[in-house]
């Protein structure tokens, strides 16, 4: 961590954890976690340690994500126009326990696209 010159009171940092009484990390503000190592964002741990919430700006557009089980439940996106990704544009999906999405709604090409999974 660094600390500006300027006497602006700027502090840099890859990297900052808030933590409880008991020195648990319970939000991170930063780049990179181990499920996102290029990403920038906000991550909320519950009292185990575990991700809950992320708030993050992926390479390929921001998502916020709702956590349960370490899997992701819910997740509100936004895909950019960028190599990797097929059609860019929003999308909700949700997941099942497993983390495999198992209903979904999205917009490409000005139009609304449901999502299901295959029976």
């Amino acid at each position: 961590m660094t600390t500006d010159d300027s006497g602006n009171g700027v502090v840099r940092a890859r990297r900052i954890e808030i933590v409880d009484d008991g020195g648990r990390v319970r939000a991170a503000v930063g780049v990179g976690v181990p499920r996102a190592e290029e990403s920038v964002g906000v991550w909320l741990y519950d009292p185990d340690g575990n991700e809950r919430v992320a708030l993050v700006l992926h390479p390929t557009g921001p998502s916020l994500e709702l956590v349960r089980g370490g899997n992701i439940a819910v997740h509100i996106g936004v895909a950019d126009a960028v190599d990797d990704v097929a059609e860019p544009g929003p999308a909700v999906l949700i997941h099942d326990d497993h983390g495999v999405p198992v209903a979904g709604w999205a917009v490409r090409a000005a139009r609304l696209v449901v999502y299901e999974p295959p029976s």
